[in-house]
């Protein structure tokens, strides 16, 4: 799994005791209802540059909490990810732990709460859709900021801002506005327009601040990362026998 071991972007520092105060899972998210320097830095992206950003996220706040509860389906859903962005019919969300929050304790609150904001913001729903998951890429930020060891807070602070420079770079949101799909005179005409918001795939390469990500790369990387992923090793991945009757023609991932 591409994410088995702890990436070098994310220090060592994440680790140690679980010293925050903790008052429930939806105490900790960002303003629900406000712009924020934040919530701008984050937006302006394509669909796949949120979904590569959360997953950052995902993985700093999962591995602040490995050893205290178990993260290794945030793990391969951060992979899947990635996957996604090809093709969301490659990925069934609903094949991991999930549920509701508890507010208690901190460490599987918090975790099922990240899980859940990655997991929205793969809902097939934004595979044609002018919109982002930006809100789940901004609470699930909020989260991570709240619980890691202040240590850790500001490395965490500089590689997300360094990521969606980096990101914005790759994957800006196309500037238009937008239309309905009874606006177009064809589906197709309409696909094409969400398509461009919804953007090309990003390796998971752009997470590491020492990878050069850019137009001339990014297709090598992603095929390189797809072909290295298998199913039998990622809950949330379906396997080629359960991809055929969905219409899934060229798998590029092994079993």
């Amino acid at each position: 799994m591409y994410f088995s071991d702890r990436p070098t972007f994310i220090p060592p520092s994440v680790e140690g005791p679980l010293d925050f105060k903790w008052l429930g899972a939806r105490e900790h998210i960002g303003p629900t209802e406000t712009m924020t320097p934040l919530l701008d830095m984050l937006a302006g992206t394509t669909t796949c540059g949120q979904m590569a950003m959360c997953a950052g996220i995902l993985l700093w706040g999962s591995w602040r909490f490995k050893g205290h509860v178990p993260v290794e389906h945030n793990f391969e859903l951060a992979e899947a990810a990635f996957a996604w962005q090809t093709d969301y019919r490659f990925v069934d969300i609903d094949r991991g732990p999930k549920g509701k929050a508890p507010d208690q304790p901190p460490a599987l609150s918090a975790t099922m709460k990240l899980n859940s904001y990655m997991r929205a913001s793969m809902n097939p729903k934004y595979w044609e859709s002018y919109f982002q998951p930006v809100r789940e890429t901004f609470h699930s930020s909020h989260i991570v900021r709240h619980v890691l060891p202040k240590a850790a807070k500001k490395e965490f602070e500089t590689w997300l801002t360094e990521l969606a420079a980096r990101v914005k770079r790759l994957a800006a949101k196309p500037d238009e506005d937008f239309k309905r799909e009874d606006e177009f005179e064809s589906l197709e005409g309409y696909r094409v327009f969400v398509t461009r918001h919804r953007g090309a795939p990003i390796p998971p390469e752009i997470l590491d601040p020492s990878v050069e990500v850019n137009e001339s790369n990014r297709d090598e990387l992603n095929a390189h990362f797809l072909a290295g992923l298998k199913a039998s090793e990622n809950r949330y991945l379906l396997r080629p026998k359960e991809l055929s009757p969905l219409g899934v023609e060229t798998i590029p991932y092994g079993s």
